[in-house]
């Protein structure tokens, strides 16, 4: 059974874990959700929600594939939310962009949340539980899984006493919300309420004739959901969890006592002795729990982790990656004697269930049903590769409001083609778009239709050859894709016209030139230039791109 990252934070929360069992668990982060956007806010049309899903943190087999997206849509104020289906684009550019649509409302406004998942991760936007109402309502959380019952794991009782499964430990359902000032869950259990502990009376293995050749045995549960920032300055070293239980257990002169709260805890490793587990947890501050039947909720004041000077700033365009995790753990004396009970020097634990690990943006959508402004086409042509059959048309797109363009068209003598994106999917400040054909008669009539969703733009007719609007320096340095990036990124140049030298190269945030990607001669037409980072530091970096006495620069971020 692979166990997510939101289970190991039960681990590290015991030092008796080196003293025990070795154990191995599978920590899937979630995926990204970046370029959000949507279309014309115009009253009655058809309205299209985008957003891209990447994968920065995993790497290899450890990318699980998306298994499902969907956007939630409320005109009620958040009273109720509406699920829309979302399904990846596929074209070129938006090969990872997932979209969803439904019909503007007359008036008012509208509330929006994305959510998007794996076997084993989600990611989602939340509803804003503004009025901080606990618990939570249903309308005010994302429900992150409905786990089948009877699937949780036992714990193994010592002296061989055999195996006790509990269905308080067995999870159903997990939720997540967020206000501006907390953090909401709420998680249902198979049965049993929440109860922190259990007695287990087990034999020792010793003679019956012996005082202690029966014992009672406590077995301790504990309900922890780990959050980590990723702005965090050592997010590999410390992370955080809040934690409903109350253990406490005497290892031969330290006693332990976890009970309900935020804590910080510092991971360890394989190296790490039972004295180092001494100090891995520290107590920041109380949360508000409660129990009704089988559902616990739990209210964590954010003041409580920000003000911690590791937990870093928060950052609602960055996932909190959370999740939930149940175990259940005992200690005990490794040989009891038979006239002396003896000191706890062992330990044993069980991680019993545990929901799939949760990428959570403290953000909601939120737009006013109103007339949006016109897209502006500019940068727009077509030329054709002397010799080699194949002509480029090319297209920069500009919205005022940054709405998605939904038609994005080159119509060739009547016939509209879809054009492709660089990948840049924010539109307030242009995005290019192009296609490359070779099946195209030798000079074509031709023209570019745009449309967010409510507003349609059209350019001239053109002729093949006849080019408008050219920029002045006679490229243009396209947006990188993907951005942020965590191994390669793809650098568009758009060449007007023939240049005899060009370069393009990366520099560092201090100026200092990392990689030259070109130097010499670039045909006209579309170029795609890769930098592979997998050497550099994870960091903010410029591609420059200079030809005949011009300059331009974009930024690029690696995040490894």
């Amino acid at each position: 059974m692979v166990r997510m990252l939101a289970i190991c934070a039960v681990v590290f929360i015991f030092f008796g874990v080196s003293l025990a069992q070795e154990f191995e668990l599978s920590a899937q982060f979630p995926k990204e959700i970046i370029n959000a956007s949507h279309s014309a806010t115009d009253a009655g049309v058809e309205m299209y929600f985008n957003f891209d899903v990447i994968d920065t943190i995993n790497e290899g087999e450890s990318c699980h594939p998306v298994l499902g997206g969907a956007v939630y849509t409320s005109t009620n104020g958040g009273s109720s939310w509406e699920l829309h289906p979302a399904s990846v684009i596929g074209d070129p550019g938006y090969d990872s962009t997932y979209e969803a649509s439904f019909t503007n409302p007359a008036s008012g406004n509208v509330q929006y949340y994305y959510k998007v998942w794996t076997d084993s991760t989600v990611s989602c936007w939340l509803p804003n539980n503004s009025s901080n109402t606990f618990p939570a309502p249903d309308n005010k959380l994302v429900q992150i899984c409905g786990d089948p019952t009877g699937d949780q794991d036992s714990i193994m009782l010592p002296w061989d006493n055999g195996y006790r499964s509990y269905s308080c430990t067995d999870l159903v359902d997990f939720w997540v919300g967020y206000s501006s000032s907390n953090l909401f869950y709420k998680v249902t259990v198979a049965g049993g309420g929440f109860p922190y502990s259990h007695t287990e009376h087990v034999s020792t293995g010793l003679a019956s004739w012996c005082p202690n050749s029966e014992v009672d045995l406590d077995v301790f549960h504990i309900y922890t959901f780990p959050i980590i920032n990723p702005n965090a300055p050592y997010p590999d070293s410390i992370f955080y969890a809040a934690i409903y239980g109350d253990v406490s257990i005497s290892f031969v002169v330290v006693t332990i006592h976890i009970w309900t709260g935020v804590y910080k805890v510092h991971k360890l490793d394989s190296t790490a002795t039972w004295i180092d587990y001494l100090s891995v947890y520290t107590r920041l501050g109380d949360i508000e729990s409660d129990v009704s039947g089988n559902t616990l909720s739990l209210r964590v004041p954010l003041s409580v982790l920000t003000s911690d000077p590791d937990f870093g700033t928060l950052d609602p365009d960055l996932p909190l990656a959370t999740g939930c995790g149940i175990g259940t753990a005992c200690a005990f004396p490794k040989e009891p004697g038979c006239f002396i009970y003896g000191l706890c020097d062992t330990f044993a634990y069980s991680i019993n269930d545990g929901s799939p690990s949760v990428g959570m943006y403290l953000k909601t959508g939120e737009y006013t049903v109103t007339p949006s402004s016109p897209p502006v086409l500019s940068a727009y042509g077509g030329s054709a590769a002397g010799g080699k059959g194949v002509t480029f048309y090319y297209c920069t797109y500009t919205d005022p409001e940054g709405d998605i363009p939904v038609v994005h068209d080159v119509v060739i003598d009547g016939t509209p083609y879809t054009l492709d994106s660089y990948g840049d999917h924010t539109y307030s400040d242009g995005a290019d778009f192009y296609l490359v054909r070779s099946d195209i008669g030798s000079r074509p009539t031709f023209h570019f239709h745009f449309s967010d969703g409510a507003n349609d733009v059209t350019t001239e007719d053109l002729s093949l050859g006849i080019e408008e609007n050219i920029p002045s320096s006679g490229f243009t340095l396209g947006s990188a894709y993907p951005n942020p990036f965590n191994a390669a990124v793809t650098i568009p140049v758009n060449a007007y016209e023939d240049f005899d030298n060009i370069t393009i190269e990366i520099y560092n945030i201090n100026g200092e030139k990392i990689r030259t990607l070109h130097s010499g001669y670039l045909s006209r037409g579309f170029h795609h230039f890769i930098w592979n980072g997998k050497d550099a530091s994870s960091g903010l970096y410029f591609v420059r791109v200079r030809a005949a006495g011009d300059e331009q620069l974009s930024r690029i971020m690696l995040m490894k």
